[in-house]
């Protein structure tokens, strides 16, 4: 009976000494002590004390209770001392319990000043660990840490995350998933410039895998087109790994960002072969419609299809049906306009022979004018003229035309030139905003005569802009002349209205 009064008041003892030195009754906790006569029990109520006291900021009581231990307890003590000052965010208590440096210390309080997001007390401590010549890289990394593993945004944003830190420590990568889905990624963007290529690329393979769609999408922007096709020791590219998880938006993301859809891994397989294996329809379809070959065989033989019927994935193997069907209908099609193109004269070997026409006769125009003229449009591409009549001879909608640039002008586009200020034209849907009526047709059109066909002759003013730099660089890839003198695209204004205007104050954008 006297056991069990005992351990009864052993255990009341130990919970009044818990909530007198988390509420500061130091007169009360100091009355405790004094009834335990046990050191052992003592010993636990003390240590059951410190961490809220501690915690708690009370001082008074973490210094009456660090006398009132016994020496076998007072390393473990002393720990939960250390981190109950760092968590509760009171350096001025971690000093009474360490009154000379110790570099351990000081790191385990940083940290756990670090983990509950006390960055001040953090600081104090990280500051105190650098002016006694500790490990401050050291000590940065864990904060750093502790900060992400529990999510303290303000915490992590203070240090200068190191690339390394991610293959290190999942703990970060966990946290700039969660940023990600919240819309939050200054820190990723502060991050990422210092990360090599290859490290990117791998952050971004490893998000897919752990299913950090968020991050991921986040990501891919900042993956170098020439490296989103890299592949891991299994050959599978991120567009695979993308497939084999169903992430259709991110599958998206990826081929706009040049991913090949139909590069193969190690057995064989392709992006479209691993979703159909999955049984992701909607995957499927927009690898499909992204130019994917649905009939690839992998290094076993098997297609998409049998894949999928092995797998019983019927909504798979309807899509792949409907694509088939479709597929073989297109090939018909192309196959049948194919040669109705080349029977009408719209062959390569002809394109070539136009185009070699027209710089010929291009340069025998200048030479005869002494200034400033160019073949454009459709001749000068090496597609037109091909439009015979029953007769044999060109039609006339097969014209050439002709654009000669006004000498001594040139014109400014507004916000497209980096000139001086002075008279610059404002654009608006690719019309300059001019003063004076300019007129709405500005071609003047020569009949056909004999072989010659339809000419159409437009004066042009020349601009210094660099206007839709962009869509000129890929208009540029399509239709420029690859043996033409000057391979270059001119902007220039021609003497023409949109045909639902009623002002003739404005000039079209053109291009040469």
């Amino acid at each position: 009976m006297k056991s069990v009064t005992q351990v009864l008041r052993n255990e009341g003892c130990e919970r009044a000494m818990k909530h007198a030195s988390k509420d500061k009754y130091l007169d009360f906790v100091e009355f405790l002590i004094t009834t335990v006569s046990d050191d052992r029990v003592r010993d636990k109520c003390c240590l059951t004390a410190v961490e809220h006291a501690a915690f708690n900021g009370h001082s008074r009581v973490v210094d009456y209770l660090r006398r009132s231990i016994s020496p076998s307890a007072e390393q473990e003590f002393l720990l939960k001392a250390v981190i109950g000052s760092g968590s509760g965010g009171h350096p001025e208590v971690f000093h009474i319990v360490s009154r000379d440096f110790n570099y351990d210390l000081a790191k385990m309080a940083a940290e756990s000043a670090a983990q509950s997001g006390k960055k001040d007390s953090m600081l104090h401590f990280l500051d105190q660990i650098k002016n006694k010549n500790g490990d401050v890289e050291e000590c940065n990394h864990i904060c750093a840490r502790a900060g992400a593993s529990f999510h303290h945004e303000h915490i992590v944003n203070y240090f200068d995350i190191q690339p390394q830190w991610l293959k290190e420590d999942k703990d970060f990568v966990d946290f700039f998933s969660k940023l990600a889905r919240e819309g939050k990624n200054s820190i990723l963007k502060k991050l990422l410039p210092r990360m090599s290529k290859a490290e990117t690329h791998h952050l971004l393979t490893e998000s897919i895998s752990k299913g950090y769609v968020a991050l991921a999408l986040a990501l891919v922007p900042f993956v170098c087109k020439q490296q989103v096709d890299l592949s891991d020791k299994d050959g599978s590219t991120a567009l695979m790994l993308a497939a084999d998880a169903g992430h259709h938006e991110l599958i998206e993301k990826l081929i706009k960002h040049d991913a090949s859809v139909n590069a193969q891994d190690s057995l064989g397989r392709t992006a479209l072969t691993r979703a159909c294996n999955a049984g992701h329809v909607r995957v499927a379809k927009s690898l499909i419609d992204s130019g994917a070959n649905a009939s690839h065989r992998d290094n076993q033989g098997l297609t998409c299809a049998q894949l999928a019927e092995n797998r019983g994935h019927t909504e798979v193997l309807r899509l792949l049906e409907s694509t088939s069907l479709r597929s073989n209908d297109c090939n018909k099609k192309s196959l049948k306009l194919h040669d109705l193109l080349k029977k009408s004269g719209f062959t390569s070997s002809r394109a070539q022979s136009v185009q070699a026409m027209a710089d010929c006769l291009q340069r025998v125009a200048i030479s005869i004018v002494q200034g400033e003229i160019e073949i454009t449009g459709s001749f000068a591409e090496g597609w037109a003229n091909s439009l015979m009549q029953v007769n044999g001879r060109t039609a006339a909608e097969s014209d050439i035309d002709w654009t000669v640039f006004i000498a001594g002008l040139i014109m400014h586009l507004n916000n497209h030139c980096h000139c001086p200020p002075g008279t610059k034209l404002r654009v608006t849907n690719g019309h300059a905003q001019v003063n004076e009526g300019s007129g709405s047709q500005p071609a003047v059109t020569t009949p056909a005569g004999g072989v010659r066909p339809t000419q159409d002759l437009c004066y042009a003013i020349k601009c210094c802009s660099s206007y839709c730099t962009e869509n000129r660089k890929l208009l540029k890839k399509l239709v420029i002349r690859p043996n033409a003198d000057d391979p270059g695209l001119h902007v220039h204004l021609v003497s023409a209205t949109r045909p639902t205007r009623q002002t003739r104050n404005e000039l079209r954008v053109s291009f040469s």
